[in-house]
This record gives structure tokens, C-alpha cells and sequence, in this order.
């Protein structure tokens, strides 16, 4: 620059233009080789970032979890790729736990009515025979109302397990909701459906131990079949549910479809809406069957029977309409009817100076009931009647439903002085364990050991064992269904003190009972009377 200053004119302004040059080639180069490599890395991460934007496009579009995100370089733009890549994997097992709860039943495990119904279909799809049953413990209510949802979770849980271990090879087994499974049985036929289902019943016969207490639990089932039954799925699970239901009506077991079904559920549904109400319409009445004194002939008690005249449906049998009303909470109110009826007629008869016991037969839905013992004894109170004078017969199934809760009430209802029968003895669990524990005045023996034994040895074994057993723990027997003079005379000779049957009288309405009561040349087993109402 000295130079430049010092020389002349026409030098200087040279100098200026070539120094000006060198400063402008020392900026080029200073720009080439710091710009170009920022704008080398620019490209490259535009690049990289147009790669990230097509995968979150893809992502977008498509939801294809699978997509993952480049990590390499391990800057930023690597560090995102592999956050995102952890969020998407989180994402993917959440999704995959979502769609094991939308197809699994939560407390047992156990495939739902949804992935159920996407089986059905598919097996549907490929035309082979399937049968499909579904299953439902009997009175699993009871359990929870009266031990608890805890309880009955854990009932639900030991009867998937052994439903479970029983299932045939390629069998589907899943929980539809409550107390109901449903099995679909690929390769089976309308001929082997029934025998497999019954198999899986089995495995419920044995005692289920809760861990707080131990249960019987008993079930019903219904099967139906492709594509003898319907080609329709959803057909195929109604007319299977028609067939449990049948079952349950008729004590359990399993029940096979068959087209009559579907007319009896269409009349049970008439049933259930001329039910309701029917207190108020005064068509509900009381017949009673006498209970005699083997011995003298003499009557010592009756038992009482519901009966329903409807003007549209007729007579109405108590094995149709009762179970309607247990399912529909019905019970409840006509029981208390029927109790406060005969209480009524017992407590005139022994106003009048004849005394006798009246029975009245109990549901599983009332025995549950918090209050029952206390509602007996309110109406005892309110008719009159001695509780000596009324006895409540209860069934072996109905106390097997909740044994503990069962005993607890009978305990009860015998502390006011009320007696209790065990009815339709034989016919239930019949274990002497039951008999010893339970607080029972009487066995009734059921009609089946009585029938025909004047002819078969081997029923009458069974009834001497049954009369020696009651004697043993101080229970009085009476004999149901007695018919002949032969069959009263063998009940004699093996020491059965009480009968009833048609031998000495059907069941009769209030009328035809207090002629029946007054007839003195009445003869023991030759009985007839002019009555008006018989059923």
C-alpha cells in the first residue's frame, strides 16, 4: 500500500484495482470453502428430512406401524428417528393388547361373543357340519346375591378351567357375557353334538372350592347344528339359547333343538305377559292333597299347590309358569301369596277345632331371599296360626344352589317353630352328609321309589334303607304318589308312617277339601266324594 500511495497517479489507481482483485479472490475462496461444505451438509439433510416426511405420509395414509424412521448419522436428525421408532413400537403393543381385550373375556381369559362370532363365521365359510351349545350355570344368581360377585367371579373362573381341560381337539370354547359359555364343535354332527356337550356338563358335577367356600354348581345346555338346524349364524345361537332354556325348564341336562321349540318360546312369552298381573285378575287358587296316617286312615295334614286358570291360556301347568316367574322376579309376590292363603285356611281350621298341618312348597329365589324368614313370620302372625301347624318343603336342588345360606334361612324358619321338609327325596344329590347337616323335620320320598315297588325288590331296598336312615336321625317319612292298596300295605310292612296320593285323594280345591274332611264313612283307600273341583 506504500507503494501505491507513493506512486503516481496512473500507478495508484492500478494498484487499487489489483489489490482490489486479491481481496476479492481472498472472499472467493474464503466463501468456496466455507459456504460449499454448508451447503453440501444442506443437501444432504433436506434430503434426509424429505425421506422423514415421506415416511410420516406413509404413516399417515396407510397406519402401517411397521414403518420405521432412518437412525444413522447420530445427529438430531437420527436422534428423532429413533425416538420416533421407540413411540411406534409402544404404539404397536398397545394396539396388540387392545385387540387381545376387544377378543378376550377379561376374568376368565376366555375368547368373547365377538371372536366367537368371527370363528362361527369362518367355519361357516368352509361348509363343513358344526354344532354349536351354549351353557349356563343354573341359578349362578343366587350365589352372587347371597356370597358375593367376588364368589361368583371366581365360580366363573374355576368353570372356564374345567370346561377348558375338557374340550375335544379343535374345539372353540369362549364366555358370551354373565354366567353363559358357548363351545362351537368343528366336525360334529346333529348325531354326537348332544353326548359331547353332556361330557363337558360333567366336569361341573364336582364340587368347585372357591377358596372361602365350597359349591355344587349344576348347569343347563342347549345345542344346535349346521346346517340341519339353519345355515344362519345368528339363528343358529337363538335356537341353541331356545334349547338351554328348554333344559333348564326341565331340571337341567342338555336340551337339542328341534323346530317345537320355537313354538314353546313363543308361548312362553304369551305366558310371561299374562303372568304379570295375575294376582290382581284372581286367577291364581290353591288345590290341597291330604296327608294320611298309613297306619289309621286318619288325615293329619295337606299339602298346598299353586294353580293358574287363565282365560286365555287355560290351565296353566306350575311347571310352565313357575319357572317364568322365577326368572322374572315374579316369585317373590305369589309365593308370599300362596304362604298367606294357606296360613288362612290352616288358621279356620284350627279355629274350628281341627287342627291340622298345612304345606307349602318353597322356591330356590325365595330360600334366598334376605327377609324370608322374617315375611313367614309376619304372616303367622297376621292369620293366626300356630307355627307348629305349617310346614315349608324346600327341594334338594334348590338348597344345593347355596348350601350355607340355605341352612342359615332353615335354621331360621325352625327357631319361630315352623317344621321343614326335604321334598322329592332321592331325586337331587341325596347325600346323607346333606340329610345330617341340614335342620330337617321330614323326607318326602319321591313318587319314583314308590311306583311299581310292590313288584321290584331292589326299589324296596331302597326304600326300607330310606325309612332306616330317617329313623336314625329322628326325620318322620312321607310317601309320595301312592296309588294301590298294594303299595300302601308294603309301606306298612317296611314301617312308613305318612302317604299321600291318589289312593286316598287328588289334590282338591278348599270346597271339595273341608267335604272331603267331613266325610266320617270316608274309607281309607276307598275313597270317593262329590266335589266340583278336582285337579
Amino acid at each position: 500500500l506504500a507503494l501505491v500511495v507513493g506512486a503516481p497517479r496512473e500507478d495508484h489507481a492500478n494498484g487499487v484495482r489489483t489489490a482490489r482483485a486479491l481481496l476479492l479472490a481472498v472472499l472467493a475462496a474464503v466463501l468456496l470453502f466455507t459456504l460449499l461444505p454448508m451447503l453440501l451438509v444442506e443437501g444432504l439433510f433436506l434430503r434426509r428430512l424429505g425421506r422423514y416426511r415421506q415416511q410420516v405420509e406413509t404413516l399417515l395414509r396407510r397406519g402401517h406401524l411397521s414403518t420405521r424412521f432412518p437412525t444413522s448419522g447420530g445427529d438430531e436428525l437420527g436422534n428423532l428417528g429413533q425416538a420416533l421408532n421407540a413411540l411406534l413400537d409402544q404404539t404397536e403393543r398397545s394396539q396388540e393388547r387392545l385387540a387381545q381385550q376387544a377378543a378376550h373375556d377379561e376374568l376368565t381369559g376366555l375368547p368373547n361373543r365377538l371372536a366367537f362370532g368371527r370363528t362361527l363365521g369362518d367355519l361357516r365359510g368352509r361348509g363343513e357340519p358344526f354344532a354349536v351349545a351354549l351353557i349356563d350355570l343354573d341359578d349362578f344368581k343366587g350365589i352372587n346375591d347371597t356370597l358375593g360377585h367376588e364368589v361368583g367371579d371366581e365360580v366363573l373362573r374355576l368353570a372356564a378351567a374345567r370346561l377348558t381341560g375338557a374340550l375335544p381337539a379343535g374345539a372353540l370354547l369362549a364366555r358370551l357375557g354373565g354366567d353363559e359359555f358357548a363351545v362351537l364343535l368343528p366336525g360334529v354332527g346333529a348325531e354326537d353334538a348332544s353326548a359331547r356337550t353332556r361330557a363337558l356338563l360333567d366336569t361341573l358335577a364336582a364340587p368347585l372350592p372357591t377358596g372361602t367356600v365350597t359349591l355344587w354348581v349344576r348347569a343347563s345346555a342347549g345345542v344346535s347344528c349346521w346346517p340341519q338346524d339353519d345355515t344362519d349364524e345368528s339363528a343358529l345361537l337363538r335356537y341353541a339359547d331356545l334349547a338351554m332354556y328348554r333344559a333348564k325348564a326341565t331340571g337341567g341336562g342338555v336340551q337339542r333343538y328341534h323346530a317345537g321349540l320355537s313354538q314353546d318360546a313363543q308361548r312362553r312369552s304369551e305366558l310371561e305377559r299374562s303372568l304379570r298381573g295375575v294376582l290382581g285378575r284372581g286367577e291364581l287358587w290353591l288345590a290341597y292333597q291330604p296327608v294320611v296316617e298309613l297306619g289309621s286312615g286318619a288325615v293329619v295334614g295337606c299339602e298346598a299347590l299353586l294353580r293358574w286358570q287363565s282365560p286365555v291360556h287355560g290351565a296353566v301347568s306350575p311347571a310352565q309358569f313357575i319357572p317364568i316367574a322365577e326368572e322374572r322376579g315374579l316369585i317373590h309376590e305369589i309365593g308370599a301369596w300362596v304362604l298367606r292363603e294357606a296360613c288362612t285356611l290352616a288358621a279356620r281350621w284350627q279355629r274350628g277345632g281341627r287342627p291340622l298341618r298345612v304345606a307349602v312348597n318353597v322356591s330356590a329365589v325365595q330360600l334366598r331371599g334376605a327377609h324370608f324368614a322374617r315375611d313367614v313370620a309376619a304372616i303367622l302372625r297376621d292369620t293366626g296360626l300356630a307355627p307348629s301347624l305349617l310346614e315349608l318343603e324346600v327341594t334338594e336342588t334348590a338348597v344345593m344352589a347355596n348350601l350355607c345360606a340355605a341352612t342359615a334361612q332353615l335354621t331360621e324358619l325352625r327357631a319361630l317353630g315352623v317344621s321343614v321338609a326335604l321334598d322329592d327325596f332321592g331325586t337331587g344329590y341325596s347325600s346323607l352328609e346333606l340329610v345330617r347337616e341340614l335342620p330337617l323335620d321330614k323326607l318326602k320320598l319321591d313318587r319314583s321309589f314308590v311306583m311299581g315297588a310292590e313288584r321290584d325288590p331292589r326299589r324296596q331296598a331302597i326304600v326300607a334303607s330310606i325309612l332306616h336312615l330317617a329313623g336314625a336321625l329322628g326325620l318322620t317319612v312321607v310317601a309320595e304318589g301312592l296309588e294301590t292298596p298294594e303299595q300302601r300295605e308294603l309301606l306298612l310292612t317296611l314301617g312308613c308312617p305318612l302317604a299321600q296320593g291318589y289312593l286316598y285323594a287328588r289334590p282338591l280345591d278348599e270346597r271339595a277339601l273341608g267335604e272331603f274332611l267331613r266325610d266320617e264313612r270316608r274309607q281309607a283307600g276307598a275313597t270317593e266324594v262329590n266335589i266340583s273341583r278336582v285337579v
